[in-house]
């Protein structure tokens, strides 16, 4: 299991249905998150000082993004019909 099977849903132990559904739901939650940051960059303030910039307000918006990966990650491991673990030769000397 790699880490972009489990939380972009790539590979074949997701079903396609659930792949297109929680990766459309990520793509979406990204561009609003990134869309409303910028916009409101360009937004002048009424309470800002002149020469200076008010920020962004919504900068912390472009963590929203970090929900769907979870959920992604969640369901994966919840839900994914991942292959037997393979056996590594070193195994029995970790414990």
């Amino acid at each position: 299991m790699s880490v972009a099977e489990l939380f972009f849903l790539l590979g074949a132990a997701i079903p396609a249905r659930v792949k297109r559904t929680m990766n459309l739901c990520l793509i979406v939650q990204t561009v609003v998150a990134i869309t409303t940051a910028m916009t409101r960059l360009s937004t002048p303030s009424s309470t800002a000082p002149s020469g200076s910039s008010a920020g962004s307000t919504l900068a912390f918006g472009v963590l929203v993004p970090m929900f769907g990966l979870g959920l992604n990650g969640l369901w994966a491991a919840t839900h994914g019909a991942f292959g037997p673990r393979r056996k590594r030769h070193d195994d029995d000397a970790i414990g």
